[in-house]
């Protein structure tokens, strides 16, 4: 939802997950202002806040014990043709800095998870993603997966 808050929960697991339902999650992307002040507080600590840097300015985190990363989502997407794409960015930077999930993984289920009249749209949302990935690895050297911090599985 563009203007407000709004959020999606996605669980990735090795083993059988019993509830998609996350209160206090490893990492979350946040698109805007009331995103933040809604979702920073709920991340667990030594998590990940990754920021729209584009409409949140960088003394609104109050956080210490998470990782901040902040990227200019919108001006990135405007800049590649398509501003409805910041998200894919995001999504890119995240599974750039957390290893989560291979990228030949994330492109091969596009097809498998779209409905065929949006197949067409399955390219930008590709670029986008990589986008997200070449600014990250030339931001940051990677960290090990959440996935293994701590024996949990990231929610």
């Amino acid at each position: 939802m563009r203007g407000g808050t709004a959020n999606c929960t996605v669980v990735i697991s090795s083993q059988e997950i019993g509830s998609p339902v996350v209160a206090r999650p490893h990492a979350a992307i946040v698109m805007n202002l009331p995103s933040l002040i809604k979702y920073e507080p709920q991340i667990l600590p030594e998590g990940l806040l990754l920021i729209n840097a584009s409409l949140i300015e960088v003394g609104e985190t109050s956080r210490k014990d998470i990782e901040i990363l902040q990227i200019p989502l919108n001006e990135m997407a405007i800049q590649n043709g398509n501003p409805k794409l910041a998200n894919m960015i995001a999504l890119g930077a995240l599974l750039e800095k957390t290893n989560l999930v291979r990228m030949t993984s994330l492109f091969e289920s596009f097809e498998k998870v779209l409905d065929k009249r949006y197949h067409s749209l399955i390219p930008s949302n590709m670029k986008a993603v990589q986008i997200g990935t070449e600014y990250v690895k030339n931001l940051v050297a990677p960290t090990p997966p959440l996935l293994h911090r701590e024996g949990r599985d990231l929610q």
